[in-house]
């Protein structure tokens, strides 16, 4: 815990803060810290599950919830070595395939927005608006895309799914286990139906340390994680998506792919930028389309009804994190 017991004379909006003591305390358990907001010790609770939600609603109605866009995106990751996976017409058919609408409202309800390869809170990234209008995500056609799906894999040699069989591991000991086992759960009963030929089993992994072996030794066949977008969109997508990159535990590699992500990483001028990135996009949803992309979590915040000016502070920038490690809890007096 640390708190501070002064208000900083220079801070630029004059007159505030109104506060004249700040305490930061962590609650390491999440029952301790619902119900530490709910009698009123905590002026704040972050990393707000729907269960979290309904509880807290159910016990202090007049409680502030704040909703925003987060910065963490939740995905199928493919492991690019699995011969299955080699095919684009395969892949592209896994991501025609799903309802994302379905995906997203079925663990988080409303919030949540859609992204592409790159996430949909970067200036330069295609907007949730633009990626809801693309084949596969657009619920007004998902019939007609789903009939292309099973197009593509009639055309790959494997109709209705036949011979295309995977394993989808997600971390059975992390914050958001229940939303990563959520998706896994909701793309395997869609694909079952849609592609009955089509063979998923959705394992939890164990501990953390299984699950970060399998991930890191790229040992999985499919994955269902989430990750926190990085600063700046050049090294976000480096580190997803370059042959060398940190996290691009699929093995995807191609070289426009890298060439274009290195020419970024260079680029000063920003309408250039959000060109390099539009060609890497399209490319991205056309030939390579190495991860299904879920959606942006949404952040949520419940806030005392007592307390005022959250909504000046409230966003991706300040709680993209909190939705990991949820624990930032504050008091004010």
């Amino acid at each position: 815990m640390c708190s501070s017991d002064l208000r900083f004379p220079e801070y630029y909006r004059k007159g505030e803060p109104h506060l004249d003591k700040f305490v930061r305390t962590v609650i390491p358990d999440k029952a301790g810290q619902i119900a530490a907001f709910i009698s009123r010790q905590l002026s704040s609770v972050s990393g707000i599950t729907p269960q979290d939600e309904k509880t807290i609603r159910a016990a202090r109605p007049d409680a502030l919830l704040y909703v925003t866009p987060g910065l963490l995106w939740s995905h199928l990751r493919l492991n690019m070595k699995l011969d299955v996976f080699k095919d684009i017409r395969v892949r592209k058919a896994l991501q025609l395939m799903p309802n994302y609408a379905d995906i997203g409202d079925g663990y988080y309800g409303p919030g949540w927005t859609y992204t592409g390869a790159l996430c949909s809170a970067f200036g330069e990234a295609w907007s949730p608006e633009k990626v809801k209008s693309l084949a596969g995500f657009n619920p007004a056609t998902k019939d007609r895309d789903r009939a292309e799906a099973n197009k593509l894999l009639e055309a790959a040699g494997r109709p209705a799914g036949d011979g295309v069989a995977f394993e989808i591991l997600f971390p059975s000991q992390y914050t958001l286990t229940d939303a990563l086992q959520s998706n896994a759960i909701r793309f395997q009963g869609q694909a079952q139906q849609v592609f009955p030929k089509m063979k998923i089993n959705v394992k939890p992994s164990g501990d953390t340390a299984a699950f970060d072996r399998a991930q890191a030794g790229r040992t999985f066949q499919v994955v269902s994680y989430n990750a926190s977008a990085l600063p700046e969109l050049a090294g976000e997508a480096y580190d997803h998506y370059h042959s060398k990159g940190a996290r691009n535990f699929g093995s995807f590699e191609n070289a426009e792919a890298d060439a274009l992500i290195e020419k970024a990483l260079t680029e000063l001028n920003p309408n250039a930028r959000k060109e390099i990135f539009e060609t890497f996009q399209q490319k991205y949803m056309n030939e390579w389309q190495s991860v299904i992309h879920f959606y942006v979590s949404p952040t949520k915040a419940f806030v005392q009804p007592n307390l005022g000016g959250y909504d000046t502070v409230v966003g991706p920038w300040a709680t993209a994190m909190s939705e990991e490690r949820p624990g930032a809890l504050f008091e004010v007096a």
